[in-house]
């Protein structure tokens, strides 16, 4: 209600730290990644239906949510209290760093999460569309032609891809989230659409989900291990 949601209206919540952001970056893909992603992700998210709306919690608000309108909705830092409320409100929590806390956070609430990563690695738009499965909207080329030459990233903007992606590799961890390639266009559209409206994927994801964090709990405590090494 305060964001002016119906009940048929479906709420994603995007968090950004200070490092996300172009003005920051010292490196120029980094920069060209900051700046352009979000336009990129939101002419998406758009492209969804008047009923799909965006929280953004950071810093300061993304450039690039003009597609979104007024379904873009901006909140700085909140008291933990009013985080709680909100991610737990949120449909869907979406995130592009695989080791986001705040996705951590959604698991644990039986909120489903959408990690976005790039896998691809190319530096002309003509490259990049020969390794993409499915050839892209006009306005998404468009797009994708800004943000070449492209490199993988697990945590965006920064990378780490090759460092993360062993990490993750048979991690439980991975069956209590969706992983999508943030450049393969119908790929993102369809699996948020899925975990945004489908009953039975959201069932699904916070089945798995409950496994996860029953897994977690399970695990010995840290006392317990500091006192089983000291025995």
């Amino acid at each position: 209600e305060d964001l002016g949601l119906g009940e048929q209206d479906r709420l994603l919540l995007l968090g950004s730290s200070r490092y996300q952001y172009p003005e920051v970056q010292v490196v120029k893909p980094h920069e060209r990644a900051a700046r352009i992603l979000p336009r990129l992700v939101f002419d998406r998210l758009a492209s969804l239906g008047p009923r799909v709306h965006l929280i953004h919690l950071g810093p300061q608000p993304f450039a690039g949510t003009e597609a979104l309108g007024d379904r873009y909705h901006y909140r700085a830092s909140l008291p933990p209290e009013r985080f709680q409320e909100l991610l737990q409100s949120a449909d869907l929590q979406l995130s592009f760093n695989t080791g986001a806390v705040t996705s951590m956070s959604a698991i644990a609430a039986g909120v489903p999460v959408l990690l976005g990563i790039n896998s691809y690695a190319a530096k002309t738009l003509d490259q990049l569309l020969a390794l993409l499965p499915q050839s892209p909207s006009a306005g998404f080329a468009q797009t994708l032609g800004e943000l070449v030459p492209v490199y993988p990233f697990r945590l965006w903007p920064q990378g780490y891809h090759r460092f993360l992606a062993p990490l993750m590799r048979d991690n439980p961890c991975q069956q209590a989230l969706r992983t999508v390639e943030v450049l393969e266009e119908q790929s993102f559209v369809e699996t948020c659409h899925a975990l945004l409206f489908d009953p039975q994927e959201r069932e699904t994801i916070r089945a798995a989900q409950d496994a996860y964090c029953r897994q977690v709990r399970a695990l010995p405590g840290a006392g317990e291990l500091i006192a089983g090494y000291l025995s």
